[in-house]
């Protein structure tokens, strides 16, 4: 209870006797204050301090993202796709949230996964994380069908024709499959006289994500 300036016993009292500060999240907190006196008609006052809670933190949540090694040129082309998905997360709301998600980096564009984890944090929010995981799957395994050296008689073609015919039955026996974009090159090769001779048959195989590799063979007449 108070004195009351200019009356002596005049008192004040409120309630409650020492009411508490609102906590971070209460809206508001009612004060009374009660009037007394010998020849005064008790009065009550009261007044209310309000604080008004934050908007809602609202988190933007991005899902888990699987894509094809063969969707990307180069670890650049991954490292950007990765950055694009890294944005889309993000957070609105509240007092001044932020979020953290450490250092992650990109998959290898051949074939890989990054799992990231935000933290959130404002405040007035309770602490929360969350995770994604960004995966590049690897290409199918690259096959290659190789032709084995072949010998034949020149007895057997009756012209130039039908052994430049037979060579290129034989180059069409080499072959690859899987990959991405797979592909080889052999140059131009002749077929040999077909009264004798024989032709070296070099061929480079390669494919966007394999490391390029050589056969050689020989045809023989």
């Amino acid at each position: 209870m108070h004195l009351v300036d200019g009356l002596a016993s005049r008192r004040l009292s409120r309630l409650p006797m020492a009411p508490c500060r609102p906590g971070l999240l209460r809206r508001q907190h009612l004060v009374t204050w009660t009037v007394t006196d010998h020849c005064y008609v008790t009065s009550t006052h009261t007044a209310t301090f309000t604080i008004n809670a934050p908007t809602a933190v609202a988190v933007t949540e991005v899902n888990d993202q699987t894509t094809s090694s063969c969707s990307y040129t180069d670890q650049s082309a991954a490292d950007a796709a990765f950055a694009l998905w890294l944005d889309g997360f993000g957070v609105t709301g509240g007092c001044s949230p932020a979020f953290t998600n450490g250092t992650p980096v990109a998959p290898a564009y051949c074939g890989g996964s990054t799992l990231v984890t935000w933290t959130v944090t404002d405040h007035c929010y309770v602490t929360s994380t969350h995770t994604g995981t960004f995966t590049i799957n690897n290409p199918t395994a690259v096959a290659v069908t190789e032709v084995n050296d072949l010998t034949t008689s020149s007895c057997t073609y009756a012209d130039q024709s039908a052994a430049d015919a037979a060579f290129v039955l034989w180059l069409d026996g080499f072959g690859v499959t899987g990959g991405c974009t797979t592909a080889f090159t052999n140059g131009t090769p002749v077929a040999p006289a077909y009264c004798g001779g024989s032709t070296p048959g070099h061929l480079d195989g390669n494919g966007s994500l394999l490391v390029t590799s050589t056969y050689s063979y020989l045809y023989n007449q």
